[in-house]
């Protein structure tokens, strides 16, 4: 597929990542360097559909298959995004479809935004790392902890906290 996805393709994407995606930041104790959108499921067809479209948003994606243990489970087939360049992409097209998602997509587009603010990308939209850390990393602002948090009180299940 190399034409631009139509917007029934992306409203379709949108509420299949709406029931099965994943969109989280996740880390070790205080920091949060990683993100990532992941759409797990047994239906490779749809796994494969998702792959042409998000292929044609510009973003960059990888797909695994593996067996499950027990023998009468079905294969599982994975996509997964974790570059913040092509979340940020991916984020921007979602927002516009998502229903139960909209939230989250909401908060990891504002957290690979603040990320990638002033890092400098290679031609495939890496971040160039090397050299010395203040030219390619900084240190993670309030805000970026906070919208990590924010994150995962969404992606949380059952009843919400009482404040």
């Amino acid at each position: 597929m190399n034409l631009r996805p139509t917007d029934v393709e992306l409203a379709w994407l949108a509420g299949l990542m709406d029931g099965e995606a994943s969109i989280g930041i996740g880390g070790n104790g205080n920091v949060c360097n990683s993100c990532s959108v992941q759409l797990n499921m047994t239906h490779q067809p749809s796994i494969l559909r998702a792959r042409e479209v998000i292929d044609a948003i510009g973003c960059r994606s990888c797909t695994y298959t593996y067996t499950e243990k027990k023998s009468h489970h079905r294969d599982a087939h994975l996509l997964t995004i974790r570059r913040r360049w092509d979340i940020r992409l991916l984020a921007t097209e979602m927002i516009r479809f998502s229903v139960t998602k909209h939230r989250q997509w909401e908060l990891i587009l504002e957290f690979v935004s603040s990320r990638l603010e002033g890092t400098v990308l290679d031609e495939q939209k890496r971040v160039i790392r090397g050299g010395s850390p203040g030219k390619w990393w900084k240190p993670f602002s309030e805000r970026e902890y906070q919208l990590a948090n924010l994150i995962r009180e969404e992606n949380r299940r059952g009843k919400k906290a009482a404040v």
